[in-house]
């Protein structure tokens, strides 16, 4: 709540801040029926999604299947009908607004956000039967702390069978997405004094209450098993990540700038795609400065496999 009302109190006197709380409520009001909400894929009341039936469910094999996960820093936020969702629907793919659990609750980390989202996959891969969906075209995204989910799960695949879980995906869409987690690599890509800069973020995440215990094996071993950059390989699916924003010419952020600017920050983009390139990895940035010649939707469809209708 603390979080919230600083960023209200920062960003309540800007038009950015009132149309974001505009499009909030045209969203609300523009999003088709649900043809299931509140569907359950775990115990925890925070683990459902809401379906929207697309009109290829009745192909053989079940149609394809958009999911995605809402921002709000793994801390707030709730499901909603995204714009990527919407142009996905109308070429009929079935789309999904995942919920997962937020750390607004002292007991949840980021690990069990991360978890949730693993576990909603694998159980849409049982049950795709059950839903009209094909396994083998399924696609995730999200925004911002979403993006981080959605660039996770495809990065890693059906890596996680520890867990007991399977899933694949064909490609993976970030939005304003943080593709990296550590503390101090966040600083020095962003340019900024000291990781203490972002304290009440970093506290937050990983449940810690003083400075010295981000360097702690738990942080470390947080970090490792949650930061989309740390699974880039060669062999990942399809990626996508896009910035609403340019990086600054030079490079440096300053905490002066809105909070949630340098959380969305391109630079966090051209690093991923730095990588991503290094590794062999397909991997395509847009930004206002650096538009690609596809546009996201289209890069959604054409690995669901969808012919695109006007």
């Amino acid at each position: 709540m603390f979080i919230l009302r600083r960023l209200v109190k920062q960003h309540s006197g800007t038009k950015e801040f009132w149309r974001n709380v505009w499009m909030g409520i045209r969203r609300s009001n523009s999003a088709p029926k649900k043809d299931l909400e509140n569907e359950a894929y775990g115990g925890h009341p925070e683990m459902v999604f809401d379906l929207w039936f697309g009109d290829l469910k009745d192909e053989e094999g079940g149609a394809p299947v958009l999911v995605f996960f809402h921002g709000g820093g793994f801390i707030r936020g709730r499901r909603f009908y995204s714009k990527q969702m919407r142009l996905a629907h109308q070429q009929g793919v079935t789309v999904i607004a995942a919920g997962y659990r937020l750390s607004s609750d002292k007991e949840v980390s980021i690990e069990d956000s991360i978890t949730d989202a693993e576990h909603l996959l694998a159980y849409l891969q049982r049950c795709a039967q059950k839903y009209k969906i094909d396994p083998a075209r399924m696609a995730v995204c999200g925004n911002s702390a979403g993006g981080v989910l959605a660039l996770s799960l495809a990065l890693k695949k059906a890596s996680i069978s520890d867990l007991g879980m399977m899933y694949d995906v064909v490609c993976g869409y970030g939005y304003n997405t943080p593709t990296l987690l550590d503390p101090e690599r966040f600083k020095v890509i962003m340019g900024l004094v000291s990781i203490q800069e972002f304290w009440y973020l970093w506290s937050k995440l990983f449940s810690v209450k003083k400075v010295d215990e981000l360097n702690s094996k738990k942080v470390k071993g947080i970090i490792k098993r949650t930061s989309p950059e740390l699974f880039i390989r060669q062999d990942a699916p399809p990626l996508f990540v896009e910035y609403s924003r340019t990086p600054p010419e030079d490079g440096v952020h300053t905490y002066k700038e809105k909070l949630v600017d340098i959380l969305h920050s391109a630079r966090f983009g051209e690093e991923f795609k730095r990588q991503a390139d290094s590794m062999g990895m397909e991997c395509i940035l847009s930004h206002p400065l650096k538009k690609s010649e596809v546009d996201a939707i289209d890069f959604l469809l054409n690995h669901l496999k969808v012919e695109k209708q006007k």
